[in-house]
């Protein structure tokens, strides 16, 4: 199952601290779970000449929702918590859980 976390970053917060952090921290923290098959994190613009309503778009492959719940409740991804907090506009979060449409 494939799930995407969409967000904007904060006013304010600058793209290249947040891209030191995601590299640094939270990536790295997420990839070494073994319930975590595929993470990964791109930036966002839109494809017109419109504003992108999100900054950021994670791309989490795992077996099932009862893997992510593990993954998430590890002490070290609620370590992570305060810092996303730090980064992230709560308003913009949207989570999307994904099954692909295939044969």
């Amino acid at each position: 199952m494939k799930i995407f976390v969409l967000y904007r970053l904060k006013d304010g917060v600058s793209f290249d601290t947040y891209k030191r952090w995601s590299l640094g921290e939270d990536q790295p923290t997420l990839r070494v779970h073994t319930d975590v098959a595929r993470f990964s994190v791109y930036a966002t613009t839109a494809a017109d000449a419109s504003t992108a309503p999100y900054d950021v778009v994670e791309e989490i492959e795992v077996a099932d929702l009862e893997a992510w719940t593990r993954v998430t409740e590890s002490s070290d991804v609620k370590a992570l918590g305060p810092a996303f907090e730090g980064f992230v506009d709560p308003d913009s979060v949207c989570i999307l859980l994904g099954e692909e449409i295939a044969e």
